[in-house]
């Protein structure tokens, strides 16, 4: 209900683009000559419909087109950083995109087509965003992600301000340059509205997909207050281990008791329950392939840390995972600690209720084409789902 009174300004501000302007073309005046050319209303002066029809409409249209396109991104861009102030342009993708047009117009290059100048900027910001995702791949940290798309946002402006000094004497790429960075929509057509369907479309279709999350209803039943908690807690903890690399969250410690190997098991306190650990640093390589409900052709044959959970009620149960770069542990559930004993197996997550009983949670090197088995740090979440 909030976004009723902003939904209603997106008309509202059509009507407003398509009344004012050169011309002494009012609102009803443009609203006819709409009505003409869908056949609701008598034809228009010559003049009237060029101004409205070929003017003013195409670029209303192409403005909130783009408009939808650039609030999506910035939607998207917040809701990765969990920050209402940011934006693409904080991973420097609008500067690698701004770099990309201004080359682009050094050259010549609108000059091929309406949909150059959009495919270079298209490609420069889809360049930075690689080079981010390979920073951040290898060092998996949220600072790093920032700093990098900052540094590179920075180099990209800076080099295409070197662009624009080396072309100093050509005015007409000044004006180009800054009418495209302002987002002028001077001179824009039915051909160029066209022309922006497609991309925008795919576009928000594509971020309509990846927002598609169930969301919580305003009012929660005060019942279920305390077991939201517990989950909203658990996620922003292994959140922070994952992505902040904070270790000192839930690092191994005397608190826990049990070793992780298979006579000694880490015993899971209470749910939920997160912990920070290394299959590199465990002594424990007891089991090499999974049976029961498993899939025994998995070699798991890299060392293993194991947990115990007691099961006083019926539950469903939700356990995560979390590995680094270069590391593949595997999630195991099983009613005795024996391979014969797999109930279920999963590279990422497991759930799925559990009777009352005692259960083992075996994190497990997966090896492959590994000798000594892709262990290394993961981080486990177990919760009530």
């Amino acid at each position: 209900m909030r976004l009723a009174p902003l939904t209603a300004l997106l008309p509202a501000a059509l009507l407003l683009a398509l009344g004012t302007g050169p011309g002494a073309v009012g609102v009803g005046e443009a609203l006819q000559t709409i009505g003409a050319h869908l056949g609701l209303t008598a034809p228009t002066p010559g003049l009237r419909d060029a101004i409205v029809w070929e003017l003013r409409l195409p670029r209303a249209l192409l403005a909130a087109l783009v408009g939808a396109a650039l609030a999506s991104a910035g939607v998207l861009t917040q809701g990765l950083f969990r920050n209402p102030l940011a934006d693409p342009g904080i991973l420097g993708v609008s500067a690698g995109a701004m770099l990309a047009a201004v080359i682009g117009f050094m050259f010549g290059a609108e000059q091929h087509g309406l949909w150059v100048t959009p495919l270079l900027a298209a490609g420069g910001a889809a360049l930075v965003l690689l080079v981010l995702l390979a920073l951040h791949r290898a060092r998996q940290s949220l600072a790093t992600l920032l700093l990098s798309g900052f540094a590179l946002g920075t180099l990209c402006a800076a080099v295409a301000t070197l662009c624009l000094a080396f072309g100093a004497q050509r005015w007409d790429l000044g004006i180009r340059v800054m009418q495209w960075s302002l987002g002028s929509f001077e001179g824009r057509t039915w051909i160029h509205l066209a022309w922006a369907i497609p991309p925008c479309v795919i576009g928000l279709a594509l971020a309509t997909w990846l927002t598609a999350e169930p969301v919580l209803p305003r009012h929660v039943p005060d019942a279920a207050l305390p077991r939201l908690r517990r989950h909203a807690r658990a996620l922003d903890r292994a959140r922070q281990v994952v992505v902040e690399v904070v270790p000192e969250l839930d690092a191994p410690g005397s608190r826990l008791e049990g070793a992780g190997t298979m006579t000694d098991p880490i015993r899971i306190p209470s749910l939920p329950f997160v912990d920070l650990r290394s299959t590199a640093d465990s002594t424990s390589d007891m089991i090499d392939n999974y049976l029961g409900a498993c899939d025994e052709t998995k070699d798991e044959s890299g060392p293993e840390v194991f947990y115990k959970l007691e099961v006083t009620a019926p539950i469903d149960v939700r356990i995560m995972v979390f590995d680094r770069a270069n590391v593949d542990v595997d999630v195991h559930v099983l009613s005795k600690l024996a391979a014969e004993n797999c109930l279920k197996r999963n590279d990422r997550e497991i759930t799925g209720p559990l009777p009352i009983g005692t259960y083992y949670i075996a994190v497990d090197s997966f090896a492959g084409d590994v000798p000594d088995g892709a262990a290394g740090e993961y981080a486990i979440v177990v919760m009530e789902d």
